[in-house]
């Protein structure tokens, strides 16, 4: 079990798909964001919000521009000051706590990420463990091109956790998504 846990909240992105930042759209009267970090605050001791600033938390940007989520999740480590992140982009409003504690229940002094896999076979790793020493490993990544999360997750020691349900890592990209989400 993981005791002491820094969350990366990754909402930098563009919302290409969305037209709108995601960041802001609103759930219950909750906009993504605050409700990302209100349930985020039951279980991580810090909160560092990579790609916006927000008053009252440690507001990271990228350091290597325009490379994606793993730009994000490379600030985020690089400023956490925890031995483990919790990672989340603000766009999975469903998510629940109790997946950030099935995951840490398989954290072990080998491993490096800690990732959830659907029920359909779908990496979830915006919504992860990462250790904050695998930093250096993001910024080689980044440095050689690769910016896809998926060369990082091969370059370190990768735990991968099945769950059986879905809802909690839908994340919403695009105008429809939201409209089935309000629905």
């Amino acid at each position: 079990m993981i005791s002491s846990v820094t969350a990366v909240v990754l909402c930098g992105g563009k919302s290409t798909r969305m037209g709108r930042d995601k960041a802001d759209l609103v759930m219950d009267g909750v906009s993504f964001l605050d409700l990302t970090i209100s349930k985020l605050s039951s279980f991580c001791s810090n909160i560092i919000v990579s790609g916006r600033s927000v008053p009252g938390f440690l507001c990271v940007d990228d350091v290597f521009k325009g490379c994606g989520p793993l730009g994000g999740i490379h600030a985020g480590l690089s400023a956490c000051t925890s031995p483990w992140a919790f990672v989340i982009s603000c766009d999975m409003p469903l998510f629940k706590p109790s997946v950030a504690e099935v995951l840490s229940s398989h954290a072990g002094c080998d491993v490096q990420a800690i990732v959830p896999v659907t029920p359909d076979g779908r990496v979830q790793s915006l919504c992860a463990f990462y250790r904050f020493d695998v930093a250096p490993v993001a910024a080689s990544c980044l440095d050689s091109g690769r910016c896809a999360i998926r060369a990082l997750l091969d370059s370190i020691r990768t735990v991968y956790v099945p769950f059986s349900d879905s809802r909690p890592f839908v994340n919403i990209n695009t105008a429809e998504d939201y409209e089935r989400l309000c629905l």
